[in-house]
């Protein structure tokens, strides 16, 4: 925080200062820590959002948290103008520093890995092939090691696909890119992080420990032994097979259920892609989303530019009288579940074909 007094300017550490105060209070009163550390998540996201409004350049950095609420409050969403080519010299400069900061920390944790690579191949180059040194008077030698491919390995590619798209979401939410869901993240832990402070969190805490501890952990739990565990334990081996073949058949049932939606989803997703091709075309793109996971962002150039609309431009095209065109889009719902000509077309019992033959053979 930036105060001036007397021609000077000095920065004043807000961020610690709060830090501070909240660690006090979370020692002295414990009852206090949801609600602060609720806040702590909104803090967290405005100190974030205070590095992003650092940028030069007005079209590269997201509106202010108060700007935002003053655009919810009075539905209109601030005027910003912007003349081509501002503050060019200074984004310019202030991207190639960011990137270099960034790049230089991605070589050191580069640097990192591959120094640990080095010294687990030394490690493994030293110890053999499993890396055990107490089974090497038992260990045949000559076997040859087959290293399982896809089978082995795709299961963890795409667990680490999934992983790479949820950090890349993260980063988008914490670096205010997806500025809308940050606001109300933000918005959200705040106030509910306030309400927290009033809630008396250490009587909650105490009866739900006493509740726990009376109803758990009481001597009546004996009737639990008694009443069901004592009966579980006096069941024949044939009842204990019937149980366990019961239980077995349910998780089987359970599972063809779940296959059977799989199939029917896919089944589903396939006819709707080939629908919207013979109704569309052929070629599909997806659409950016509010939630996009993008690697890298569009921004505007520097010749870009921006200005306020006027008045008659903010008017809708009913309110000024011109026809309102509706463009239909691209998205198909219901189920399209193709049926047989001849649905009521019964085939016949092979004992009936039987008796049949048999009843013109005799004639």
């Amino acid at each position: 925080l930036q105060v001036g007094w007397r021609n000077h300017k000095a920065y004043l550490p807000l961020h610690s200062i709060l830090a501070f105060i909240s660690g006090i209070l979370v020692v002295e009163r414990p009852e206090l820590a949801p609600g602060i550390f609720t806040m702590s998540i909104g803090w967290i996201m405005l100190a974030l959002l205070e590095r992003k409004l650092k940028r030069p350049s007005k079209l590269g950095r997201p509106p202010s948290y108060v700007e935002m609420i003053q655009a919810y409050i009075s539905e209109e969403i601030p005027s910003r103008k912007v003349e081509s080519h501002e503050n060019e010299e200074e984004d310019r400069e202030f991207v190639q520093k960011t990137t270099k900061k960034r790049s230089e920390m991605q070589a050191y944790v580069l640097k990192l890995y591959e120094e640990k690579m080095q010294e687990w191949a030394d490690t493994a180059e030293l110890m053999g092939e499993g890396m055990d040194v107490e089974d090497l008077t038992t260990r045949n030698t000559n076997k040859i090691s087959v290293l399982p491919m896809r089978s082995y390995f795709y299961p963890y590619q795409v667990w680490f696909g999934q992983l790479c798209r949820q950090k890349r979401f993260v980063g988008f939410v914490l670096n205010w890119d997806h500025y809308f869901l940050a606001f109300w993240i933000t918005t959200a832990s705040l106030v509910i992080g306030f309400i927290f402070l009033f809630i008396p969190w250490a009587f909650v805490l105490r009866w739900t420990g006493r509740l726990f501890v009376w109803i758990i952990l009481g001597p009546w739990m004996k009737f639990v032994d008694i009443y069901y565990m004592k009966k579980l334990e006096s069941l024949s081996d044939k009842e204990k097979k019937m149980r366990e073949r019961d239980r077995v058949q349910r998780a089987q049932t359970a599972f063809e259920t779940q296959k059977q939606q799989i199939k029917i989803k896919k089944e589903n997703a396939c006819k709707l892609a080939a629908m919207k091709k013979h109704v569309f075309g052929r070629f599909i793109v997806s659409t950016p989303h509010l939630l996009k996971l993008d690697k890298y962002l569009d921004e505007p150039l520097y010749h870009s530019s921006a200005k306020p609309l006027s008045h008659d431009d903010r008017m809708s095209s009913r309110i000024a009288g011109k026809p309102k065109l509706i463009l239909p889009g691209q998205r198909l719902i219901g189920t399209m579940v193709p049926e047989n000509v001849n649905t009521h077309f019964e085939v016949p019992n092979s004992h009936d074909v039987m008796a049949k033959m048999m009843e013109r053979k005799l004639v």
